[in-house]
């Protein structure tokens, strides 16, 4: 069972199976970069810290594949 609220206007799921952490992230040139520490000190770490940029993936010529896999657990 799951329950819904709010917190700042912002829908919030609940669920007592559901274990996750929230951790600081940005996307940058198409990328999802994140920081896997739950300290409160890295809460705003973009602020001080950002990803590397890589120009070439900026530049148009740049191509990539894309892709991902969905791997069975539990």
């Amino acid at each position: 069972m799951h329950s819904l609220w709010y917190k700042n206007n912002v829908q919030i799921h609940t669920s007592k199976k559901a274990c996750v952490a929230a951790y600081p992230s940005t996307v940058q040139n198409g990328i999802l970069w994140f920081w896997p520490n739950t300290d409160p000190q890295y809460k705003d770490i973009i602020t001080r810290k950002t990803p590397p940029f890589i120009p070439e993936i900026d530049d148009p010529s740049f191509t990539s594949v894309m892709g991902n896999r969905d791997i069975a657990y539990g």
